[in-house]
């Protein structure tokens, strides 16, 4: 095969439709379709963008009302799986308590203007002052939303700047010894972006697995700033469709346990950073169907 062919094939990225990429979010593509999409989504920036798009509509369609209550279910046992999407929802929840907040203000601005019709308030200081009383309504009802959910003001300027997601920090790359056939991975940390509203911060790190937790020192972590963990953990090998992470501590006390979300060639998962003490740790991954150990992975938390 020609070099010119080759490079044809890897620029090629299967098309999928706005049902497809809501079937990948519910996690009701076929097992086939599933591989396809994954391993496109992770060289295809448009489609990675056209996902988190979806995200944005899928929670906004459950905060509506709108889902099916079969789709309900997938939503809430599939779909939330990540701190970075409750996120989401929350906001979603928030846009629509505003709208509803809205809505009532205006039919009460309504009934205040039939009241003042039948007093027949004619004149100028009358009308000035029931003006003005409607206009403090209104931005009292605005106030009242907005501080109930600060993220508000987020989801706003996210939207109208045409971001997707919220930027994260650069994951951490652990070195471990063992399994040196697998590839390496450079993650070359990035500074900071300065943002004008606040965001739920997320720490990102990388592990490969390991037997011993002597390898607990090679992996050191800081939760201080941060509200959730994001463990990207390298697979020693092809896994099932599902898997499952156990946080424990090295002298195998159970911390927290969560579903994994399983990519080609590694899983990731969010801890909520309160789970994450001073102290030494290990991930097991294990497989959801068969119960077996895929693989260990130690880090500490200074």
């Amino acid at each position: 095969m020609s070099r010119v062919s080759s490079l044809l094939m890897l620029n090629h990225h299967p098309e999928f439709s706005e049902e497809e990429v809501r079937q990948f979010l519910l996690t009701t593509l076929g097992s086939e379709k599933q591989h396809a999409f994954e391993s496109s989504l992770l060289a295809n920036e448009q489609l990675e963008r056209r996902v988190r798009l979806a995200e944005f509509e899928l929670c906004d369609d459950y905060a509506a009302r709108k889902l099916t209550r079969s789709d309900a279910k997938l939503f809430e046992s599939s779909f939330l799986i990540t701190n970075d999407r409750k996120v989401k929802l929350r906001v979603s929840r928030a846009l629509h308590d505003q709208l509803r907040a809205t809505e009532v203000t205006s039919s009460r601005s309504s009934f205040l203007a039939e009241l003042a019709s039948s007093f027949n308030l004619r004149p100028t200081s009358w009308r000035v002052g029931f003006a003005a009383l409607v206009f403090l309504l209104l931005l009292g009802a605005a106030w009242l939303v907005i501080k109930k959910e600060p993220q508000i003001k987020h989801a706003i300027t996210e939207r109208i700047g045409g971001r997707g997601i919220s930027p994260q920090r650069g994951p951490s790359e652990a070195n471990h010894p063992t399994n040196r056939s697998m590839p390496e991975h450079q993650n070359p940390s990035s500074p900071a972006q300065a943002h004008p509203v606040t965001v739920e911060p997320e720490l990102m790190v990388f592990i490969r697995p390991s037997t011993t937790s002597e390898t607990t020192r090679d992996v050191s972590i800081t939760v201080a700033a941060v509200t959730s963990v994001r463990f990207e953990l390298a697979l020693p090998g092809k896994v099932g469709a599902d898997a499952s992470a156990q946080l424990l501590t090295v002298q195998g006390q159970s911390v927290f346990s969560t579903p994994a979300a399983v990519f080609p060639d590694k899983v990731t998962i969010d801890v909520p950073a309160s789970f994450l003490k001073q102290g030494e740790f290990q991930i097991r991954l294990t497989d959801t169907q068969s119960k077996v150990l895929i693989a260990n992975y130690y880090f500490s938390v200074q």
